[in-house]
């Protein structure tokens, strides 16, 4: 089964809906969704025998209690970009759980999620915060280690893409699944995000750092990350 590991803001939704043009209806499982959040673990048996894909937020752990063997590709994006994105997206939805905590600015906001992820209560605010906290280390290996998500890269053999070079990714996936479609409509996009402001070096350490080395080893051992 091919898996793709959905980190929030890397164009994920555009490669889940070509994940969904490519195979035959009903085979692709989109978590959240195909079924609820909740019922991944109660489905596992099933999904590993009736989908062909995999598609949501999930961590490589997560994905690893389905059965059969797997192929694991996430979407990594420079990280102070994509947490800036999901803020502006964030601003947009009321109803979204980080929502109360972004009204006052970026900063602020960051503040607000490393305060909820601490000592919230909230457990949907925990989770949401968490996925900004170097959260593409934690999609990949459960914290936010540079060195480890490598590691658990290198085990499982992931196929890593990067959005900034994203149409040259998903061409060589394209190859190696056999796709007949490559091309990406831009699905969710945030609109007018304008330039990336910069963070205290305080606020960057606990929601950048070790994501920023996870980009840059993959950005250096080669050009399209896969």
């Amino acid at each position: 089964m091919l898996v793709f590991i959905h980190i929030p803001k890397t164009a994920g939704t555009a490669v889940a809906d070509l994940l969904s043009r490519n195979y035959p209806d009903g085979t692709v499982y989109r978590h959240g969704a195909t079924a609820p959040y909740s019922h991944l673990k109660r489905l596992k048996e099933e999904i590993s025998v009736k989908y062909q894909a995999f598609c949501g937020h999930v961590s490589i752990s997560e994905a690893e209690e389905i059965p059969g063997e797997k192929r694991y590709f996430p979407i990594l994006r420079r990280p102070l970009d994509r947490i800036y994105s999901n803020f502006l997206w964030v601003r947009r939805r009321q109803a979204h759980s980080l929502y109360s905590l972004s009204p006052s600015g970026f900063e602020y906001f960051l503040a607000n999620c490393l305060a909820a992820a601490e000592k919230g209560t909230n457990r949907a605010q925990r989770i949401n915060s968490l996925t900004l906290l170097n959260g593409q280390c934690r999609f990949l290996c459960d914290k936010p280690d540079a060195a480890a998500a490598v590691e658990r890269c290198q085990q499982k053999n992931v196929m890593i893409g990067r959005q900034e070079n994203l149409d040259i990714f998903i061409e060589r996936i394209a190859t190696k699944e056999g796709w007949r479609l490559s091309t990406l409509d831009r699905i969710n996009a945030t609109p007018n995000k304008g330039e990336t402001p910069r963070i205290s070096e305080e606020l960057y350490d606990v929601t950048c750092r070790e994501d920023q080395k996870l980009y840059l080893h993959f950005s250096s051992t080669d050009p399209s990350s896969i």
